[in-house]
């Protein structure tokens, strides 16, 4: 089928249906700021976010990204092999997570790929995301939390990737501070380019984007800046602020109106060194 946007089609490899979603964006007429102010106006958030971005997700708090706008940040994107991939992984029997990210020559910030296990031993989970990863070079980020034993495994989790070849980066974070280094490459740049795109593949993190990834409806005075643990899109965006942490560094919105190339780390993602 030819690419249109607005329109995705795919199969369910587990039922084995063709799915069709159809979203307002495939209409020309549809893509204007005029239309758009006028079939908003009126309508509350959550009643826009079910009606037009096909956002069922049953928003208990306030949603963490309110700069995600699906229309902007989801494309159709293609690894590039001559680059260096960013790998973050989040670490639970019942949920591992990881997501495979880049970033392109024009230095915005890519998510390719998201991988979410569903009681799912390590061991399979890693062996899986490596079987389905496009090959190249890569740099691996994970939860400092993977260094510690449990009683489910002889070995910790970081031992565990060690022995298929991965040795992660990783250092101790909030989940406030992953956020607003995410929530600072969603802004639009001076050059009118997003910081961050998601691959249309990445079902699961678009929903999270888009308030599956929430605050806590009733937070107390510590839980005002952590987003739920809800034991499903956390994970991901655990995974995925592994990255970010490592990786980026913070740059404040009002001085992205002048700057627009994000400073990093001091390693290079062209050459991983």
């Amino acid at each position: 089928m030819k690419e249109i946007q607005g329109l995705e089609y795919w199969h369910n490899k587990h039922n084995k249906f063709c799915v069709i979603r159809l979203h307002y964006t495939a209409d020309p007429k549809k893509r204007t700021k005029q239309w758009l102010k006028q079939a908003k106006a009126g309508l509350p958030d959550d009643a826009w976010e079910q009606e037009y971005e096909i956002n069922f997700q049953q928003q208990k708090g306030r949603k963490v990204f309110n700069e995600y706008n699906e229309t902007i940040h989801r494309r159709k994107l293609k690894p590039n092999p001559n680059l260096l991939f960013l790998r973050g992984w989040d670490f639970g029997y019942h949920r591992p997570a990881c997501v495979i990210t880049q970033i392109d020559t024009n230095d915005i910030w890519l998510i390719l790929q998201e991988f979410l296990g569903c009681d799912e031993p390590l061991e399979i989970f890693a062996k899986r995301v490596l079987e389905n990863s496009p090959a190249g070079k890569y740099k691996d980020f994970c939860d400092p939390a993977g260094a510690q034993s449990s009683d489910k495994s002889v070995r910790t989790s970081i031992e565990i990737l060690n022995a298929f070849g991965i040795y992660p980066i990783y250092k101790k974070s909030t989940a406030a501070e992953r956020v607003r280094i995410i929530r600072s490459k969603l802004l639009i740049r001076s050059d009118k380019q997003p910081g961050l795109l998601l691959d249309t593949s990445c079902k699961i993190l678009n929903e999270g984007f888009l308030g599956g990834y929430h605050y806590p409806e009733n937070p107390t005075p510590n839980q005002e800046d952590t987003p739920e643990k809800d034991g499903f899109y956390d994970h991901l965006f655990d995974a995925l602020g592994y990255i970010a942490y490592n990786t980026f560094k913070y740059v404040n919105p009002e001085r992205r109106k002048k700057v627009f190339v994000s400073k990093r780390s001091s390693f290079n993602p062209f050459t991983g060194t």
